[in-house]
């Protein structure tokens, strides 16, 4: 980095009366104008400094708009899919249901019913058992993997809520009207 050091040059009354006139008049311009300069160097100095902040606070705004984004975008896939799961437990349960009703009624057939024809509805008995068994698996499975998405959307969704906050409180002006603009959007 280059350090440029200006200050006033001093010339004292006996110096300045040898000098030329055109000299003198130099000088007189020269210490008018060092004094400005100092200031204006100083000023960009300071504006470069400044735009150079603006520039990284708005990247790392951006940035975190994006994640905030991609986030809320993720969020919602996961909930589709924890909604999926919930469909075909609702589902399940339904097949559940009338497996049982069919077993039941397996049950009153086989009761009424003597040799031959009670071993036929005992095998179709244990078949319909083992459909049950496995109606039941499959709920618990999905119940699992349910309980699971709805896990990881409520972790997700707080750590959302906590960058959105971030951004609100510490990504400058920008980050206030982009959470004050989010907040409009959700009333």
């Amino acid at each position: 980095m280059l350090h440029i050091a200006l200050g006033a040059v001093i010339i004292g009354g006996v110096v300045l009366a040898l000098l030329g006139n055109e000299t003198r008049n130099q000088h007189a311009r020269f210490q008018r104008k060092e004094s400005q300069l100092r200031q204006e160097t100083a000023q960009q100095r300071a504006n470069i400094q400044a735009a150079m902040v603006r520039s990284a606070a708005y990247q790392e705004y951006r940035q975190y708009i994006e994640m905030h984004y991609a986030s809320v975008q993720t969020a919602n896939q996961a909930y589709d899919l924890y909604a999926s799961a919930k469909h075909v437990i609702d589902q399940l349960y339904n097949q559940l249901n009338i497996s049982g009703e069919q077993i039941m009624l397996l049950k009153q057939q086989r009761q009424l019913q003597n040799g031959t024809d009670r071993e036929a509805t005992h095998q179709i008995l244990q078949q319909q058992y083992d459909i049950h068994h496995e109606l039941k698996r499959a709920i618990e499975g999905y119940k699992q993997q349910k309980n699971a998405y709805y896990q990881e959307i409520k972790m997700l969704n707080e750590a959302t809520a906590q960058l959105k906050q971030y951004i609100r409180h510490h990504t400058g002006q920008a980050g206030r009207e982009w959470y004050a603009r989010l907040q409009q959007r959700q009333v």
